[in-house]
């Protein structure tokens, strides 16, 4: 559960910037009030140009049974006729596994996966099963680092599933905002074998504390017993 939800908490914080600039930003991971690592996200440029690449490092896991690294980064590419298209790696090196991802995509739509070992590969590791107007993680996130309030749905496409995420309330608070919403899986496995779970309910806590536009400070993911914070 902990490594398969990495890539979704990573997805939901970050710092937003001018559309030119540079962004880093290192955020805290607690399980249950634990702390267990850390993300790094880093972002430049917008739309077609963006470079985007996060690094979740676990180090404090329960019994040490997710500790490792994730990374993931998504950039422009070329097709050989002169499309513009968008290339995503992910490598996740943990206790219990390895995988690494690549997926080229088209206009929204999934042209090539490769997901290495074989043995992890899924139904949707296919591209001709893939739904049209997915992005990848990476640029999911750049999505949401530009927000300053409840994004839009996004439809998000990691090599081995397919995932809904969408916001349907809004709370304003004395500092900001709290989005509530679904992270959704509706195509592919659910997480954490053998419970196979798909349904997770996310707040975004956007800070306007410092005057200015509001800023997102903190998402918490949970489902039944299980609660992950990630806080800038």
């Amino acid at each position: 559960m902990i490594r398969n939800t990495i890539a979704t908490a990573a997805l939901c914080l970050g710092i937003a910037a001018s559309p030119a600039a540079a962004r880093t930003d290192t955020l805290q991971l607690l399980l249950g009030g634990r702390a267990i690592g850390t993300l790094e996200v880093r972002g430049e440029g917008r739309g077609a140009g963006l470079l985007a690449s996060l690094t979740a490092k676990l180090n404090n896991t329960p019994l040490g049974v997710a500790d490792g690294v994730f990374t993931a980064a998504s950039r422009p590419a070329t097709s050989a006729d002169g499309r513009r298209l968008r290339r995503y790696a992910s490598r996740s090196a943990f206790t219990s596994k390895s995988r690494s991802i690549s997926i080229l995509i088209d206009d929204g739509r999934a042209v090539a996966t490769e997901v290495e070992p074989a043995g992890e590969m899924t139904a949707l590791s296919r591209p001709d099963k893939v739904p049209a107007g997915i992005v990848d993680p990476a640029t999911a996130l750049d999505r949401l680092l530009s927000a300053t309030g409840c994004p839009d749905p996004i439809r998000i496409y990691d090599g081995r599933r397919v995932v809904q995420l969408s916001f349907g309330s809004a709370e304003e608070t004395p500092t900001g905002l709290i989005c509530r919403g679904d992270y959704r899986v509706v195509a592919g496995p659910g997480h954490l074998s053998p419970l196979r779970l798909r349904s997770f309910k996310i707040d975004l806590r956007f800070d306007r504390s410092a005057g200015g536009a509001a800023g997102l400070a903190e998402i918490d993911l949970r489902t039944g017993p299980f609660a992950l914070r990630v806080v800038r």
